[in-house]
């Protein structure tokens, strides 16, 4: 964990951060990169987009936009990691069978996704870690029409309400 400090800010301030590096195939950790990623702080715990993590959680936006810092925005806690399990940030527990299984189709410019729980949440990398699609409120067989993707490896992440992460890769030829 690092803070942040600053001086000679104006408001409104925009804090924006790159989330393609926190679920990077290439990095070391199995499930696929960063687990836990927030800002912390007295402004984020009245102010934040998960309110029983009382902090502004980075996994779930690329940006927050101050327009009032009610006089205690600095210092601003940065926490980056994968997640332990020991009750720090938000927990993600590995999902259960069946595996999640991502088919694409390119005819339909579509992937259908097999073995999916029930109103899942669904994010498309490609290579870069660039989200390249999301939709929510999905099942099993269900089909997210892609039209446009370049040829390559791309990875699925879905998460549960529970928060069961599942992972798959699929191939656009």
């Amino acid at each position: 964990m690092t803070n942040i400090g600053a001086f000679n800010w104006e408001l409104p301030m925009t804090i924006r951060w790159d989330t393609s590096l926190f679920h990077a195939p290439y990095l070391p950790d199995t499930d696929g990169g960063i687990g836990v990623a927030r800002m912390d702080g007295e402004y984020f715990f009245f102010f934040n987009n998960h309110p029983l993590m009382h902090a502004y959680d980075m996994l779930m936006d690329d940006s927050v936009v101050v327009s009032d810092d009610h006089g205690y925005l600095f210092p601003i806690y940065l926490m980056l990691g994968p997640d332990d399990g020991n009750g720090i940030g938000v927990e993600e527990r590995a999902g259960s069978s069946p595996a999640l299984q991502a088919c694409y189709d390119p005819a339909a410019g579509s992937l259908i996704l097999h073995g999916l729980p029930g109103n899942s949440a669904v994010e498309v990398f490609d290579l870069l870690g660039h989200r390249v699609a999301y939709a929510a409120g999905l099942g099993t067989g269900a089909a997210l029409v892609l039209p446009g993707l370049s040829p390559g490896i791309y990875s699925v992440r879905a998460s549960t309400r529970d928060r069961r992460v599942h992972h798959a890769k699929f191939f656009v030829p």
